[in-house]
Protein backbone atom coordinates (compact mmCIF):
# COMPACT_ATOMS: atom_id res chain seq x y z
CA UNK A 1 0.00 0.00 0.00
CA UNK A 2 3.19 2.50 1.13
CA UNK A 3 4.52 1.45 -2.15
CA UNK A 4 1.09 2.53 -4.51
CA UNK A 5 0.79 5.89 -2.23
CA UNK A 6 4.24 6.89 -3.09
CA UNK A 7 3.36 5.39 -7.27
CA UNK A 8 0.59 7.74 -7.33
CA UNK A 9 2.31 10.59 -5.37
CA UNK A 10 5.10 10.91 -8.07
CA UNK A 11 2.74 10.54 -11.00
CA UNK A 12 0.68 13.58 -9.18
CA UNK A 13 3.85 15.14 -9.11
CA UNK A 14 4.19 14.53 -12.34
CA UNK A 15 1.01 15.77 -14.08
CA UNK A 16 2.13 18.77 -11.77
CA UNK A 17 5.14 19.57 -13.47
CA UNK A 18 3.65 18.77 -16.66
CA UNK A 19 0.92 21.13 -16.88
CA UNK A 20 3.34 23.75 -15.44
CA UNK A 21 5.57 23.21 -18.02
CA UNK A 22 2.56 23.48 -20.28
CA UNK A 23 1.49 26.92 -18.96
CA UNK A 24 4.62 28.10 -18.93
CA UNK A 25 5.19 27.42 -22.60
CA UNK A 26 2.00 28.72 -22.91
CA UNK A 27 2.97 32.33 -21.55
CA UNK A 28 5.86 32.28 -23.45
CA UNK A 29 4.76 32.11 -26.94
CA UNK A 30 2.18 34.75 -25.82
CA UNK A 31 5.17 36.52 -24.87
CA UNK A 32 6.66 35.93 -28.70
CA UNK A 33 3.84 36.78 -30.13
CA UNK A 34 3.58 39.84 -28.72
CA UNK A 35 7.18 40.64 -29.64
CA UNK A 36 6.89 39.62 -32.92
CA UNK A 37 3.77 42.03 -33.52
CA UNK A 38 6.02 44.93 -32.00
CA UNK A 39 9.06 44.50 -34.04
CA UNK A 40 7.11 44.26 -37.39
CA UNK A 41 4.18 46.19 -36.83
CA UNK A 42 1.62 43.41 -37.83
CA UNK A 43 -1.73 44.57 -38.98
CA UNK A 44 -3.68 41.86 -36.94
CA UNK A 45 -7.09 41.34 -38.64
CA UNK A 46 -10.06 42.17 -35.92
CA UNK A 47 -13.61 41.98 -36.32
CA UNK A 48 -14.18 45.74 -35.79
CA UNK A 49 -16.46 47.72 -37.74
CA UNK A 50 -16.13 51.47 -38.09
CA UNK A 51 -19.08 53.83 -39.87
CA UNK A 52 -18.62 57.07 -41.42
CA UNK A 53 -21.17 58.91 -43.42
CA UNK A 54 -20.48 62.15 -45.17
CA UNK A 55 -21.82 65.55 -44.20
CA UNK A 56 -23.66 68.12 -46.04
CA UNK A 57 -20.68 70.44 -46.21
CA UNK A 58 -18.25 68.15 -48.45
CA UNK A 59 -21.83 67.75 -50.49
CA UNK A 60 -21.99 71.19 -50.50
CA UNK A 61 -18.31 72.11 -51.08
CA UNK A 62 -19.32 69.70 -54.56
CA UNK A 63 -21.93 70.68 -55.25
CA UNK A 64 -21.56 73.48 -58.32
CA UNK A 65 -19.72 70.68 -60.55
CA UNK A 66 -23.03 68.80 -60.45
CA UNK A 67 -23.87 71.92 -63.35
CA UNK A 68 -20.95 71.33 -64.98
CA UNK A 69 -19.83 68.92 -67.89
CA UNK A 70 -17.06 66.88 -65.95
CA UNK A 71 -16.25 63.70 -64.39
CA UNK A 72 -14.06 62.69 -61.37
CA UNK A 73 -13.39 58.49 -61.49
CA UNK A 74 -12.17 57.82 -58.50
CA UNK A 75 -10.03 53.81 -59.04
CA UNK A 76 -8.85 51.45 -56.18
CA UNK A 77 -6.30 49.26 -57.03
CA UNK A 78 -7.46 46.26 -54.91
CA UNK A 79 -10.40 44.36 -55.21
CA UNK A 80 -14.10 45.69 -54.09
CA UNK A 81 -14.07 42.02 -51.94
CA UNK A 82 -10.82 43.08 -50.27
CA UNK A 83 -11.35 46.44 -49.47
CA UNK A 84 -14.90 45.13 -47.97
CA UNK A 85 -13.14 42.83 -45.59
CA UNK A 86 -11.06 44.81 -44.25
CA UNK A 87 -12.66 47.12 -41.76
CA UNK A 88 -10.72 49.94 -41.95
CA UNK A 89 -9.74 50.31 -45.41
CA UNK A 90 -13.50 49.91 -46.23
CA UNK A 91 -13.81 53.02 -44.47
CA UNK A 92 -12.66 54.50 -47.81
CA UNK A 93 -13.96 52.77 -50.19
CA UNK A 94 -17.31 53.55 -48.77
CA UNK A 95 -17.06 57.52 -48.45
CA UNK A 96 -15.92 57.09 -52.86
CA UNK A 97 -19.39 55.24 -52.91
CA UNK A 98 -21.60 57.66 -50.72
CA UNK A 99 -20.06 60.76 -52.90
CA UNK A 100 -20.73 58.31 -55.98
CA UNK A 101 -24.00 58.08 -54.78
CA UNK A 102 -24.61 61.74 -53.77
CA UNK A 103 -23.29 63.47 -56.45
CA UNK A 104 -23.81 62.72 -60.55
CA UNK A 105 -20.56 63.67 -61.66
CA UNK A 106 -17.99 61.08 -59.32
CA UNK A 107 -17.84 57.18 -60.67
CA UNK A 108 -16.51 54.61 -58.63
CA UNK A 109 -14.27 51.79 -60.00
CA UNK A 110 -11.76 48.86 -59.73
CA UNK A 111 -8.85 48.09 -61.72
CA UNK A 112 -6.54 44.73 -60.52
CA UNK A 113 -2.86 46.24 -61.06
CA UNK A 114 -1.54 42.42 -60.35
CA UNK A 115 -3.49 40.92 -63.65
CA UNK A 116 -3.72 44.30 -65.69
CA UNK A 117 -0.78 46.70 -64.52
CA UNK A 118 -0.95 48.18 -68.41
CA UNK A 119 -4.38 49.73 -66.98
CA UNK A 120 -2.69 52.08 -64.60
CA UNK A 121 0.74 52.30 -67.10
CA UNK A 122 -0.84 56.01 -68.27
CA UNK A 123 -0.45 56.87 -64.34
CA UNK A 124 2.27 56.02 -63.65
CA UNK A 125 4.66 58.61 -65.69
CA UNK A 126 4.99 62.30 -66.14
CA UNK A 127 6.39 63.82 -69.77
CA UNK A 128 9.50 66.04 -69.32
CA UNK A 129 9.60 68.83 -71.36
CA UNK A 130 11.69 67.12 -74.11
CA UNK A 131 8.75 64.97 -74.62
CA UNK A 132 10.40 61.51 -72.82
CA UNK A 133 7.75 59.89 -70.79
CA UNK A 134 9.60 59.31 -67.23
CA UNK A 135 8.34 56.86 -64.81
CA UNK A 136 7.55 58.99 -61.21
CA UNK A 137 5.08 57.44 -59.14
CA UNK A 138 5.04 53.50 -57.90
CA UNK A 139 0.93 51.84 -58.20
CA UNK A 140 0.36 49.32 -55.88
CA UNK A 141 -2.55 47.33 -54.74
CA UNK A 142 -2.88 50.18 -51.96
CA UNK A 143 -3.26 52.72 -54.80
CA UNK A 144 -6.25 55.12 -55.26
CA UNK A 145 -6.28 56.92 -58.52
CA UNK A 146 -8.40 59.93 -58.92
CA UNK A 147 -9.05 61.04 -62.38
CA UNK A 148 -10.32 64.40 -63.64
CA UNK A 149 -9.88 63.78 -67.35
CA UNK A 150 -7.35 66.79 -67.39
CA UNK A 151 -5.29 66.05 -64.60
CA UNK A 152 -5.10 63.29 -61.82
CA UNK A 153 -3.94 62.51 -58.49
CA UNK A 154 -3.03 59.50 -57.03
CA UNK A 155 -3.00 58.23 -53.47
CA UNK A 156 -1.83 55.37 -50.87
CA UNK A 157 -4.69 54.19 -48.86
CA UNK A 158 -3.17 55.67 -45.62
CA UNK A 159 -3.39 59.03 -47.33
CA UNK A 160 -6.72 58.87 -45.75
CA UNK A 161 -5.88 58.29 -42.19
CA UNK A 162 -4.16 60.24 -39.52
CA UNK A 163 -0.73 58.41 -38.53
CA UNK A 164 1.69 58.85 -35.39
CA UNK A 165 5.26 58.44 -36.05
CA UNK A 166 4.90 54.37 -35.47
CA UNK A 167 1.99 54.35 -38.34
CA UNK A 168 -0.48 53.41 -36.05
CA UNK A 169 -3.44 54.84 -37.00
CA UNK A 170 -4.96 57.50 -35.10
CA UNK A 171 -8.05 58.62 -36.90
CA UNK A 172 -9.50 58.59 -40.31
CA UNK A 173 -10.27 61.85 -42.01
CA UNK A 174 -11.38 60.20 -45.79
CA UNK A 175 -14.51 62.36 -46.02
CA UNK A 176 -11.72 65.76 -46.17
CA UNK A 177 -9.16 64.09 -48.38
CA UNK A 178 -11.61 62.42 -51.00
CA UNK A 179 -13.80 65.21 -51.38
CA UNK A 180 -10.82 68.08 -51.84
CA UNK A 181 -9.00 65.54 -53.90
CA UNK A 182 -11.66 65.44 -56.32
CA UNK A 183 -12.18 69.08 -56.42
CA UNK A 184 -8.63 69.40 -56.80
CA UNK A 185 -9.14 67.42 -59.94
CA UNK A 186 -11.67 69.21 -61.50
CA UNK A 187 -10.56 72.80 -60.61
CA UNK A 188 -7.83 73.83 -63.51
CA UNK A 189 -6.60 76.36 -61.47
CA UNK A 190 -4.66 76.34 -57.73
CA UNK A 191 -3.59 78.67 -56.10
CA UNK A 192 -0.20 78.80 -53.88
CA UNK A 193 0.64 78.30 -50.42
CA UNK A 194 3.73 79.18 -49.78
CA UNK A 195 5.69 78.36 -46.74
CA UNK A 196 8.89 79.85 -45.22
CA UNK A 197 11.83 77.89 -44.41
CA UNK A 198 15.10 78.89 -42.86
CA UNK A 199 13.71 81.01 -39.82
CA UNK A 200 13.60 78.01 -37.35
CA UNK A 201 9.78 77.51 -38.48
CA UNK A 202 7.74 74.49 -37.79
CA UNK A 203 4.66 73.90 -39.89
CA UNK A 204 2.95 71.15 -38.41
CA UNK A 205 2.01 68.36 -41.08
CA UNK A 206 -1.84 69.10 -39.89
CA UNK A 207 -1.08 72.27 -41.16
CA UNK A 208 0.52 71.47 -44.70
CA UNK A 209 -2.50 69.23 -45.10
CA UNK A 210 -5.01 71.45 -44.27
CA UNK A 211 -3.68 73.71 -46.92
CA UNK A 212 -3.83 71.13 -49.46
CA UNK A 213 -7.36 70.04 -48.56
CA UNK A 214 -8.15 73.80 -48.81
CA UNK A 215 -6.91 73.53 -52.97
CA UNK A 216 -3.41 74.93 -52.66
CA UNK A 217 -0.32 73.91 -54.48
CA UNK A 218 1.46 73.67 -50.77
CA UNK A 219 5.33 74.73 -51.22
CA UNK A 220 8.10 75.45 -49.46
CA UNK A 221 10.57 78.75 -50.67
CA UNK A 222 13.69 80.56 -49.43
CA UNK A 223 12.95 84.14 -49.61
CA UNK A 224 16.72 84.59 -49.90
CA UNK A 225 16.62 83.44 -53.15
CA UNK A 226 12.75 83.33 -54.02
CA UNK A 227 9.97 85.66 -54.53
CA UNK A 228 5.93 84.87 -54.13
CA UNK A 229 4.47 85.85 -57.06
CA UNK A 230 1.20 84.37 -56.68
CA UNK A 231 -0.88 86.38 -54.47
CA UNK A 232 -4.07 84.94 -55.02
CA UNK A 233 -2.32 82.23 -52.65
CA UNK A 234 -0.95 82.68 -49.22
CA UNK A 235 2.07 82.82 -47.39
CA UNK A 236 2.76 81.08 -44.17
CA UNK A 237 5.05 82.29 -41.82
CA UNK A 238 4.70 79.17 -38.72
CA UNK A 239 6.46 80.03 -35.16
CA UNK A 240 9.88 81.30 -36.15
CA UNK A 241 13.03 81.33 -34.16
CA UNK A 242 15.13 83.91 -36.19
CA UNK A 243 14.05 87.10 -38.17
CA UNK A 244 14.00 87.63 -41.72
CA UNK A 245 16.72 89.90 -43.02
CA UNK A 246 15.64 93.55 -43.91
CA UNK A 247 18.12 94.46 -47.30
CA UNK A 248 19.80 97.51 -47.80
CA UNK A 249 18.39 100.33 -49.60
CA UNK A 250 17.65 99.58 -53.01
CA UNK A 251 18.09 95.79 -51.87
CA UNK A 252 15.27 93.36 -51.93
CA UNK A 253 15.82 91.41 -48.72
CA UNK A 254 13.15 88.99 -47.44
CA UNK A 255 11.14 91.87 -45.75
CA UNK A 256 10.94 93.72 -48.79
CA UNK A 257 9.16 90.37 -50.11
CA UNK A 258 7.19 89.88 -48.10
CA UNK A 259 5.79 93.39 -47.59
CA UNK A 260 5.14 93.46 -51.43
CA UNK A 261 3.64 90.22 -51.43
CA UNK A 262 1.12 91.92 -48.83
CA UNK A 263 0.60 94.98 -51.01
CA UNK A 264 -0.56 93.32 -54.30
CA UNK A 265 -3.36 91.32 -52.27
CA UNK A 266 -0.72 88.15 -50.84
CA UNK A 267 -2.38 87.12 -47.27
CA UNK A 268 0.48 86.40 -44.93
CA UNK A 269 -0.94 83.48 -42.08
CA UNK A 270 1.67 83.94 -39.08
CA UNK A 271 2.18 82.53 -36.00
CA UNK A 272 4.37 83.22 -33.34
CA UNK A 273 5.56 81.89 -29.62
CA UNK A 274 4.04 84.23 -27.51
CA UNK A 275 7.60 84.51 -26.16
CA UNK A 276 9.88 84.62 -29.08
CA UNK A 277 12.43 87.39 -28.95
CA UNK A 278 14.87 88.69 -31.50
CA UNK A 279 12.21 89.17 -34.68
CA UNK A 280 12.64 92.62 -34.37
CA UNK A 281 12.24 93.26 -38.85
CA UNK A 282 9.35 90.82 -38.79
CA UNK A 283 7.36 92.36 -35.74
CA UNK A 284 8.01 96.26 -37.55
CA UNK A 285 6.36 94.77 -40.90
CA UNK A 286 3.14 93.74 -39.16
CA UNK A 287 3.20 96.61 -36.32
CA UNK A 288 3.40 98.88 -39.62
CA UNK A 289 0.51 97.17 -40.56
CA UNK A 290 -1.06 97.75 -37.65
CA UNK A 291 -0.75 94.20 -35.59
CA UNK A 292 2.18 93.16 -33.06
CA UNK A 293 2.27 91.07 -30.06
CA UNK A 294 2.78 92.71 -26.58
CA UNK A 295 4.57 89.20 -25.34
CA UNK A 296 1.92 89.37 -22.65
CA UNK A 297 0.73 86.05 -21.64
CA UNK A 298 -3.05 86.12 -21.48
CA UNK A 299 -4.30 83.57 -18.44
CA UNK A 300 -7.84 83.05 -17.72
CA UNK A 301 -8.56 81.72 -14.14
CA UNK A 302 -12.03 81.01 -14.97
CA UNK A 303 -12.87 79.98 -18.56
CA UNK A 304 -9.43 77.83 -19.52
CA UNK A 305 -9.94 74.07 -20.31
CA UNK A 306 -6.50 73.18 -18.14
CA UNK A 307 -5.96 74.34 -13.94
CA UNK A 308 -3.27 76.69 -15.02
CA UNK A 309 -5.50 78.76 -16.60
CA UNK A 310 -3.47 78.72 -20.09
CA UNK A 311 -5.49 77.39 -22.43
CA UNK A 312 -7.94 79.65 -23.68
CA UNK A 313 -11.32 78.97 -24.69
CA UNK A 314 -11.84 82.05 -27.80
CA UNK A 315 -14.88 84.17 -28.68
CA UNK A 316 -15.27 85.76 -32.27
CA UNK A 317 -14.90 89.47 -32.01
CA UNK A 318 -17.52 91.80 -32.56
CA UNK A 319 -16.89 93.71 -35.80
CA UNK A 320 -18.28 92.83 -39.70
CA UNK A 321 -14.93 90.68 -40.53
CA UNK A 322 -15.06 88.51 -37.46
CA UNK A 323 -18.54 87.83 -37.85
CA UNK A 324 -18.30 87.14 -41.61
CA UNK A 325 -15.63 84.48 -40.39
CA UNK A 326 -17.34 83.03 -38.17
CA UNK A 327 -20.53 82.45 -40.32
CA UNK A 328 -18.80 80.61 -42.83
CA UNK A 329 -16.95 78.61 -40.32
CA UNK A 330 -19.82 77.79 -38.15
CA UNK A 331 -21.76 77.17 -41.32
CA UNK A 332 -22.05 73.28 -39.87
CA UNK A 333 -20.45 72.74 -36.74
CA UNK A 334 -20.04 75.54 -33.53
CA UNK A 335 -16.67 74.38 -32.69
CA UNK A 336 -15.01 76.31 -30.56
CA UNK A 337 -11.21 77.87 -31.18
CA UNK A 338 -8.66 76.66 -28.74
CA UNK A 339 -5.32 78.47 -28.41
CA UNK A 340 -2.80 77.73 -25.29
CA UNK A 341 -0.24 80.19 -24.04
CA UNK A 342 -1.15 83.35 -26.35
CA UNK A 343 0.16 86.15 -26.11
CA UNK A 344 -2.39 89.67 -26.16
CA UNK A 345 -2.15 91.67 -29.79
CA UNK A 346 -1.92 95.66 -29.93
CA UNK A 347 -3.89 96.85 -32.56
CA UNK A 348 -3.55 100.32 -34.29
CA UNK A 349 -5.62 101.70 -36.81
CA UNK A 350 -3.76 102.40 -39.42
CA UNK A 351 -5.04 104.28 -43.14
CA UNK A 352 -5.79 102.81 -45.99
CA UNK A 353 -6.24 99.50 -43.70
CA UNK A 354 -8.88 97.49 -41.81
CA UNK A 355 -7.51 95.74 -38.84
CA UNK A 356 -9.59 93.35 -37.23
CA UNK A 357 -9.78 91.34 -34.00
CA UNK A 358 -10.98 88.41 -35.18
CA UNK A 359 -10.35 86.19 -31.99
CA UNK A 360 -10.84 87.27 -28.32
CA UNK A 361 -10.30 85.74 -25.37
CA UNK A 362 -13.22 85.82 -22.47
CA UNK A 363 -13.86 88.97 -20.07
CA UNK A 364 -12.33 86.91 -17.48
CA UNK A 365 -9.17 86.64 -18.35
CA UNK A 366 -5.89 88.87 -17.69
CA UNK A 367 -2.49 89.30 -18.88
CA UNK A 368 0.63 88.62 -16.88
CA UNK A 369 4.13 89.50 -17.71
CA UNK A 370 6.83 87.39 -15.78
CA UNK A 371 4.66 86.36 -13.05
CA UNK A 372 2.71 89.69 -12.57
CA UNK A 373 -0.31 90.75 -13.86
CA UNK A 374 -0.29 93.90 -16.37
CA UNK A 375 -3.84 93.71 -16.91
CA UNK A 376 -7.44 92.57 -16.20
CA UNK A 377 -9.65 93.89 -18.90
CA UNK A 378 -10.47 90.96 -20.85
CA UNK A 379 -11.36 90.21 -24.14
CA UNK A 380 -7.80 90.60 -25.74
CA UNK A 381 -7.23 90.15 -29.10
CA UNK A 382 -5.81 86.73 -29.59
CA UNK A 383 -5.83 86.28 -33.65
CA UNK A 384 -6.05 89.73 -35.88
CA UNK A 385 -6.64 90.51 -39.48
CA UNK A 386 -5.20 93.73 -41.15
CA UNK A 387 -6.02 93.83 -45.11
CA UNK A 388 -5.65 96.43 -47.25
CA UNK A 389 -8.29 97.37 -50.28
CA UNK A 390 -6.56 94.55 -52.57
CA UNK A 391 -7.46 92.05 -49.53
CA UNK A 392 -3.81 91.70 -49.01
CA UNK A 393 -2.46 91.74 -45.15
CA UNK A 394 -1.53 89.64 -42.41
CA UNK A 395 -3.37 87.26 -40.11
CA UNK A 396 -1.17 87.06 -36.56
CA UNK A 397 -1.52 85.18 -33.76
CA UNK A 398 0.84 84.95 -30.99
CA UNK A 399 0.12 81.34 -30.33
CA UNK A 400 1.67 78.24 -32.04
CA UNK A 401 -0.96 76.06 -30.82
CA UNK A 402 -3.51 77.98 -32.73
CA UNK A 403 -2.19 74.98 -35.75
CA UNK A 404 -1.03 72.27 -33.68
CA UNK A 405 -1.59 68.94 -34.87
CA UNK A 406 -4.02 68.44 -31.79
CA UNK A 407 -5.58 71.15 -32.23
CA UNK A 408 -6.93 71.24 -36.30
CA UNK A 409 -7.28 67.27 -35.89
CA UNK A 410 -10.08 67.17 -33.47
CA UNK A 411 -14.17 67.14 -33.88
CA UNK A 412 -14.73 69.51 -30.65
CA UNK A 413 -12.48 72.22 -31.49
CA UNK A 414 -13.10 74.82 -34.26
CA UNK A 415 -9.32 75.43 -35.02
CA UNK A 416 -9.44 73.70 -38.31
CA UNK A 417 -13.05 75.64 -39.47
CA UNK A 418 -11.95 79.19 -38.42
CA UNK A 419 -8.95 78.80 -40.55
CA UNK A 420 -11.32 77.74 -43.78
CA UNK A 421 -13.43 79.86 -43.01
CA UNK A 422 -10.78 82.92 -43.20
CA UNK A 423 -9.38 81.71 -46.38
CA UNK A 424 -12.99 81.06 -47.43
CA UNK A 425 -13.61 84.40 -47.17
CA UNK A 426 -10.54 87.03 -47.51
CA UNK A 427 -9.77 84.37 -50.70
CA UNK A 428 -13.00 83.76 -52.04
CA UNK A 429 -12.10 79.95 -52.44
CA UNK A 430 -14.55 76.60 -51.58
CA UNK A 431 -13.79 75.15 -48.51
CA UNK A 432 -14.08 71.79 -46.72
CA UNK A 433 -16.09 72.92 -43.78
CA UNK A 434 -17.48 70.26 -41.32
CA UNK A 435 -16.13 67.52 -41.73
CA UNK A 436 -15.24 65.20 -39.26
CA UNK A 437 -12.77 62.93 -37.51
CA UNK A 438 -13.39 58.74 -36.95
CA UNK A 439 -10.94 57.81 -34.11
CA UNK A 440 -9.82 53.97 -34.76
CA UNK A 441 -8.18 51.72 -32.28
CA UNK A 442 -4.65 51.04 -32.04
CA UNK A 443 -4.40 49.37 -35.67
CA UNK A 444 -0.98 48.89 -37.78
CA UNK A 445 -0.60 49.99 -41.31
CA UNK A 446 1.75 48.27 -42.76
CA UNK A 447 3.03 46.63 -46.56
CA UNK A 448 1.28 43.02 -45.44
CA UNK A 449 -1.97 42.40 -47.77
CA UNK A 450 -4.81 41.50 -45.65
CA UNK A 451 -4.93 38.01 -46.87
CA UNK A 452 -1.42 37.52 -45.27
CA UNK A 453 -2.57 39.64 -42.15
CA UNK A 454 -4.94 37.09 -41.78
CA UNK A 455 -2.56 34.04 -42.08
CA UNK A 456 -0.54 35.82 -39.56
CA UNK A 457 -3.42 36.11 -37.09
CA UNK A 458 -4.44 32.37 -37.62
CA UNK A 459 -1.12 31.34 -36.98
CA UNK A 460 -0.09 33.40 -34.25
CA UNK A 461 -3.12 33.84 -32.25
CA UNK A 462 -4.75 30.40 -33.07
CA UNK A 463 -2.78 27.89 -34.13
CA UNK A 464 0.00 27.93 -31.93
CA UNK A 465 -1.73 27.81 -28.32
CA UNK A 466 -4.74 25.63 -30.46
CA UNK A 467 -1.20 22.75 -30.82
CA UNK A 468 0.36 23.18 -27.52
CA UNK A 469 -3.66 22.17 -26.25
CA UNK A 470 -3.32 18.93 -28.48
CA UNK A 471 -0.09 18.24 -27.73
CA UNK A 472 -0.87 18.44 -24.05
CA UNK A 473 -4.45 16.55 -24.42
CA UNK A 474 -2.54 13.86 -26.28
CA UNK A 475 0.40 13.14 -23.67
CA UNK A 476 -2.20 13.05 -21.24
CA UNK A 477 -4.62 10.70 -23.00
CA UNK A 478 -1.15 8.19 -23.06
CA UNK A 479 -0.16 8.71 -19.76
CA UNK A 480 -3.55 7.49 -19.14
CA UNK A 481 -3.76 4.83 -21.10
CA UNK A 482 -0.14 3.05 -19.63
CA UNK A 483 -1.68 3.59 -16.49
CA UNK A 484 -4.76 1.47 -17.12
CA UNK A 485 -2.26 -1.37 -18.88
CA UNK A 486 -0.44 -1.80 -15.75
Amino acid sequence: MKHRSKEKMAEHANQGGFVAGMIGLVMLLNILLAGIVEAFSLYLFAEVKYEHHIGEGIVDYLEEFSHIECQANIIFCMEKEDLEKDPVYALVYHTATQLADTLSFVKVSHINVSTHPNLVEKYRYEQTEGGEAVPVRNINRSSVIIDGGRQFIVLSLSSFFLLDANDAIEAYYGEKVMGSMVRYVLTEQHPKAYYTQNHGESASKSLLNLLTCAGYDVTPIDLLTETPTDTTGILLIANPLYDFIRGAEGVWGEIQKVEAYMQAGGLVVACFDPLASGLTHLEELFASWGVSSTHAIVRDSEGSITPDGYTLVCSYGENEQANTVKAKAQTYSKGRVIVREAAALSLEAKEGLTVSPLLVSSPSSATYQKDQQTSNEGKFPISALSVNAHGGGVLLTASYYLTAGDALNSNEYGNEDYLYGLMAQNRDIPMPLGCTLVHIDNTRLDNLTMQSARWWTVLLAVALPVSVAVTGFVVLYRRKERRMSR
